[in-house]
């Protein structure tokens, strides 16, 4: 129960623990924590939705940050390009003009000098003068496109854009960094949550909740007396399932530290009569029991609280039965001596 009541904390809960080994206050603790123990194991499912959730809009930013860093980066390359062709034409500008005094045998030197480029890299005569008319407009464009007033200005604006690519980049890395650490962060808590899930679901206190929860008031036959084995089940106890016909009146047999209880299981809408408990005291002596029980998601007649009394037939009413499923009370303290 140590664990379960850490994961109650976990969750903002308030359980109340037993204090001075009184009895009627552990009872009192363990059925407030009872009562709200389903509740806080919706909270954690819901918990775990929640992070799922989350994290999947997480992936959705990182996805569309991804995207847009893509974007950026195409547009610094495109703004680097074109920077980089304008600080090579004002160069050659600059440099025909005060080395050769003329643009046009700068423009003649740099044909002169790429022709000899394909004409070294392709070894062959007729591609390089294939080459001779790109050559010149390459070598055109270099030195008087675009125009000289023209230049300057956009220089200065691909680099302000070259800039602003630069530093929306890095922003957008920041950002996917903040986002990496916050959907980590995320997915150690849904692993947490999970985990914790997972034990809860493995607990017997959980599927007892789980039992509470599923319409047992409305089991009738074979399904209420599978109903019992299963939350006995829970609880440790070995139980034998008869049921069917030819049972002598006992539906399940289940040994409690040491006493066979034989059972009859009534799932009923109306009042159990004395007859149960006739029957399931004549099941006990055939099967050899040391005690019998009769439980009902219902109620008891007057005559069978009498005859149980009279005959030391333990009885379990639908009141009584969730203590029963929870563990909060065993079978033990249901059994009594006749009278």
């Amino acid at each position: 129960m140590g664990w379960l009541l850490h994961i109650l904390r976990r969750l903002g809960a308030t359980p109340v623990a037993p204090q001075n080994g009184g009895q009627a206050h552990a009872a009192a603790a363990s059925d407030s924590s009872a009562q709200g123990l389903w509740q806080q194991f919706e909270r954690l499912k819901s918990q775990c939705a929640a992070a799922d959730d989350e994290l999947r809009r997480l992936d959705d930013y990182h996805a569309r940050l991804r995207a847009e860093l893509w974007q950026t980066r195409r547009q610094r390359l495109r703004a680097s390009l074109a920077l980089g062709w304008l600080q090579a034409a004002q160069w050659a500008r600059q440099r025909s003009q005060r080395w050769l005094g003329t643009r046009v045998a700068g423009a003649c030197l740099v044909a002169g000098g790429l022709f000899l480029l394909v004409l070294v890299a392709t070894a062959s005569l007729a591609v390089a003068l294939a080459g001779v008319p790109p050559v010149l407009a390459l070598a055109w464009c270099l030195l008087y496109w675009p125009q000289d007033e023209r230049l300057a200005p956009a220089a200065v604006r691909w680099q302000d854009r070259l800039a602003r690519c630069c530093q929306h980049a890095d922003a957008l890395r920041r950002e996917a960094a903040r986002l990496r650490q916050q959907r980590q962060a995320w997915q150690d808590r849904r692993h947490e949550l999970q985990r914790q899930l997972r034990a809860a679901r493995q607990s017997a206190q959980y599927q007892a909740e789980c039992l509470l929860h599923s319409g047992w008031r409305h089991l009738r036959g074979y399904e209420f007396e599978a109903f019992l084995a299963r939350a006995f089940r829970l609880h440790g106890l070995h139980v034998e399932l008869l049921g069917g016909s030819g049972d002598q009146g006992v539906d399940l047999i289940v040994q409690d530290h040491g006493v066979t209880v034989a059972i009859q299981a009534k799932g009923y809408e109306h009042a159990v009569s004395n007859e149960a408990v006739q029957q399931v005291f004549t099941g006990k002596q055939y099967y050899g029991c040391g005690a019998c029980l009769v439980i009902t998601n219902s109620r008891f007649t007057k005559s069978a609280r009498e005859a149980a009394a009279r005959v030391g037939c333990g009885l379990v009413d639908g009141d009584e039965l969730p203590a029963l499923v929870r563990g909060q009370k065993m079978l033990r303290d249901f059994l009594s001596a006749p009278g």
